[in-house]
């Protein structure tokens, strides 16, 4: 449920949808949730992001099942969250949490108690200190407090040992050194903000007896390294160079149509070919799919500002062309169906997995979940103007903001794929959307081991009448600190 600008309040009754897996209740007016939330036990995810909402039910810590909360765009302080009820777990499987873009001062109490945290966002608030207390999260991969007031990290944010992506950029750091740590390594190499951390930060007596008792000392290299950091140095100096994407112009760039009536619902579009991906090895594959669902969360604000699709260019076949009409008019097998439909029957379908339909029947002994995730784009659309990508056997390949096609689906055996991101928004927000997926592909090191770089081909699109729009990457393009670009040809 989303859109309901006016609404400001959930109902009691809420407590009845006792199978309920996924709330999703965003943009609303809504200033509270009903202690009758904390009922909803097997609840999974709840999102109420873009509300008023400045206080939560201390109910809600009973909510036992549930992995992903967000509560971002809201109006949050350090006062909304209650203590957690003495004899309660609390979050006991919460992995995702988003509290980004409200008032907090500090993070709540209960987030250094929620272990199982794999991804913490907390952006866009007033966050002046960690607690020391922030080393109980020792499952955290993920941790992102940009734009907020901190001056210093606490020694026991190195017991972080399995982060894989810090994004501390845009706080009044003092140390200047583990600024430059941070803008230059945190995304991709964490470890080197922690060891450098570990190395500068003060610590407590009892760590330091710890850590003497234990034998802990910091290896011989990565002293070396913090060492390195000189605050006269315009870069830092690593051993390891930074990933590599290799920009390619072949003899015959790839050509992308968009037609004017996709131009008039979806204006801008920007496509990219990479090559000689090795999504076999390891957890290459998904590691690809999770960087395509972080980005959707953060740099396209939820698929609002743009919109990414991928596909296996060994199974399509070029030209292609974007194009626009009503969604009766179009079929498509959506990603995971296996069989075709129209496209308004793909809605409808959506319509009916929306999280606030009533619970499914006996007959109907499963809930897609998946289907419930996409529903929530559906105002995001227009079924008299579907935008969509073709080959040119006439096979629809994306439907965006919704779903890709089976199709043209990325499996571990895809090694060519077509990048895609299209927006309403502007051109800029679809390069940006861009640049990060690939420099996020780069730095997971996702090509061939045959290559020296992630090997990235330009791509141009036109209009309907072939004149020139963008051609992608060009020289601007790709200007990120976490990759070393090499152009050729």
């Amino acid at each position: 449920m989303t859109g309901f600008t006016k609404l400001t309040v959930l109902s009691s009754k809420l407590s009845n949808l006792n199978n309920l897996l996924q709330l999703v209740v965003t943009n609303t007016a809504l200033e509270s949730l009903p202690e009758e939330t904390g009922a909803l036990s097997k609840l999974k995810l709840l999102d109420t992001s873009y509300s008023k909402i400045s206080s939560v039910p201390q109910a809600l810590y009973r909510l036992s099942s549930l992995q992903t909360l967000v509560i971002s765009n809201s109006c949050l302080d350090d006062k909304s969250f209650p203590d957690i009820p003495e004899g309660c777990a609390g979050f006991s499987a919460l992995q995702h949490l988003d509290l980004g873009q409200n008032q907090l001062s500090c993070l709540p109490a209960f987030v250094y108690s929620t272990v199982s945290l794999l991804e913490l966002i907390a952006s866009d608030n007033s966050i002046a200190t960690l607690d020391g207390k922030i080393g109980n999260l020792t499952n955290l991969k993920v941790l992102e407090l940009k734009r907020n007031k901190l001056a210093s990290l606490p020694y026991e944010f190195t017991s972080c040992l399995k982060m894989k992506s810090l994004h501390l950029e845009d706080n009044p750091i003092e140390d200047r050194r583990l600024m430059k740590l941070i803008a230059q390594h945190g995304a991709q190499k964490p470890k080197a903000v922690l060891d450098y951390i570990a190395s500068h930060a003060p610590k407590s007596s009892k760590e330091k007896r710890e850590k003497e008792k234990k034998g802990k000392t910091v290896e011989k290299e990565e002293e070396v390294v913090s060492e390195d950091v000189n605050e006269n140095d315009s870069e830092v100096s690593f051993q390891s160079s930074k990933p590599r994407v290799i920009v390619a112009k072949p003899a015959e760039l790839l050509e992308i149509k968009t037609m004017t009536a996709a131009r008039r619902v979806r204006p801008y579009v920007v496509f990219a070919a990479v090559r000689g991906l090795d999504l076999t090895t390891g957890e290459n594959f998904k590691q690809f799919i999770a960087i395509q669902t972080k980005l959707h969360d953060t740099v396209c604000k939820r698929r609002r500002v743009a919109t990414i699709a991928t596909h296996d260019l060994s199974r399509i076949v070029p030209p292609f062309t974007f194009e626009c009409g009503p969604a009766d008019s179009i079929t498509v097998t959506p990603l995971g169906w296996t069989k075709t439909s129209t496209v308004q029957e793909f809605l409808d379908y959506l319509e009916d997995c929306k999280p606030d339909k009533k619970a499914p029947t006996k007959k109907q002994k499963t809930v897609d979940t998946n289907a419930a995730l996409l529903s929530k784009y559906l105002d995001l659309v227009n079924a008299m103007e579907m935008v969509h990508l073709r080959d040119s056997t006439g096979a629809v390949l994306s439907l965006p903001p919704l779903t890709n096609s089976e199709l043209s689906k990325i499996s571990p055996s895809s090694t060519d794929v077509l990048l895609e991101v299209t927006s309403s928004d502007s051109l800029a927000s679809c390069k940006k959307v861009m640049d990060s997926l690939i420099a996020a592909m780069c730095c997971e090191r996702l090509q061939s081991s045959v290559h020296d770089g992630l090997m990235v081909e330009q791509v141009k699109v036109v209009d309907a009448e072939g004149q020139l729009l963008v051609v992608y990457p060009a020289r601007p393009d790709l200007n990120v600190d976490t990759i070393e670009v090499k152009r050729t040809g």
